[in-house]
């Protein structure tokens, strides 16, 4: 977990750097296409080492508003997740905090899948934390009937590019 933080933490000296450098507007007050791709790590309690990879495609409405439909891969649980994802960037301003929230279902565990998050923009670049809630079902013996359901909490750091 230390070795995670760290590596963070020169991922996000490396995106302040370039930002500073190369002077540019907050995307989300630009009405426009935004996609974007996620690198989250963290876990679950039972199991603290996780990493998931998202990407979300949607639409920036040019005051800080976006909406977007997104997939992913979970690591741990080999699923992935399918949402849709509401985000405000509260500040058109280079670096601005932003909040966000994702609701959809896990496909391959046929789950509820809920994850908001907060975070600061960098220019093109995030760095977030989030929160998240999955609902798992699956089946204890495929020849049966019997399902079991499990519900993971879990929290990440992440860091994301946005294009």
């Amino acid at each position: 977990m230390k070795n995670i933080i760290i590596t963070l933490n020169i991922v996000l000296a490396f995106i302040i750097s370039s930002v500073s450098s190369n002077a540019q507007d907050n995307p989300y007050y630009k009405r426009s296409y935004i996609g974007s791709v996620e690198l989250a790590a963290g876990g679950y309690i039972y199991n603290p080492i996780n990493a998931n990879l998202y990407t979300t495609h949607g639409i920036a409405y040019g005051n800080g508003l976006y909406t977007g439909i997104g997939t992913g891969y979970n690591i741990d649980q080999d699923s992935f997740p399918l949402y849709l994802e509401g985000r405000y960037s509260f500040i058109d301003n280079i670096v601005s905090p932003f909040v966000s929230a994702r609701i959809g279902a896990m496909l391959g565990s046929s789950g509820l899948y809920a994850s908001p998050a907060i975070g600061i923009d960098f220019g093109k670049w995030s760095a977030l934390f989030r929160y998240e809630y999955n609902n798992y079902k699956n089946t204890v013996n495929p020849n049966s009937i019997e399902y079991l359901t499990a519900y993971f909490h879990a929290l990440y750091l992440g860091v994301a590019f946005s294009f």
